[in-house]
């Protein structure tokens, strides 16, 4: 498709955004005439932002992750608890986890040590043929975890939930410095091996923790 052909397909699915909902397809069809006309990026970008739909969050992660409001758009959309969905329609259920393997590294047994501290037996060991892969799972009492190590946020009490949001906040961006971290939010698998940077996935959890408190933003300090 030329240029111009797609600058007008742009416009006519922006303004049928403004209308209604787009359907899955127009949000990545959207997405992917950016590719051809650049300078409508930020347009198409707003314009996903605002529809606040799992297809708009699928459609923002194609656009260029240089892009500012991509990032925003995508943080501001899981914040709202929106989920991302099956292909059958249904949703994956609302929820935030960083699973990270055993490492050779020389801090990971002091990260390992810490998070046992703070989770206890929340932190659960998943073994696999290849690795030891350890979890740490918030959701809202979805009944598949019901048998599962994990902590379910309606049961915990306000400052204790603060205080392991906040611990989730330190470990992540130093776990996600490993390889095979994978970073878990709202059914959207973010891995540290995947094409978008460490500090977009630690934005994101803080976005989705924000939706809880402002008092759960921890300050990120590398050490």
């Amino acid at each position: 498709m030329n240029p111009k052909g797609a600058l007008i397909e742009i416009e006519r699915l922006v303004e049928q955004a403004n209308q209604h909902t787009l359907a899955p397809n127009q949000c990545l069809r959207l997405a992917g005439l950016t590719s051809i006309v650049p300078g409508r990026l930020e347009v198409a970008a707003k314009t996903l932002v605002k529809q606040g739909t799992a297809s708009a969050v699928d459609a923002l992660l194609q656009l260029p992750q240089d892009h500012a409001c991509r990032r925003e758009g995508i943080a501001k959309t899981i914040a709202q608890g929106v989920c991302r969905e099956t292909e059958s329609g249904d949703s994956f259920p609302r929820m935030l986890a960083l699973e990270f393997r055993t490492s050779r590294s020389p801090n990971f047994p002091r990260l390992l040590q810490r998070a046992q501290a703070s989770f206890g037996p929340a932190l659960a060991p998943l073994k696999t043929p290849r690795h030891l892969i350890y979890r740490i799972l918030f959701h809202f009492g979805d009944p598949q975890w019901k048998t599962t190590r994990s902590l379910t946020i309606p049961r915990l009490p306000t400052d204790e939930l603060q205080s392991l949001l906040a611990e989730f906040l330190w470990l992540l961006p130093r776990l996600i410095r490993f390889r095979g971290t994978q970073l878990w939010i709202n059914g959207w698998c973010f891995s540290s091996d995947g094409p978008l940077s460490s500090g977009d996935l630690i934005y994101f959890a803080s976005s989705w923790t924000g939706q809880l408190g402002r008092s759960t933003q921890a300050p990120i300090e590398m050490r």
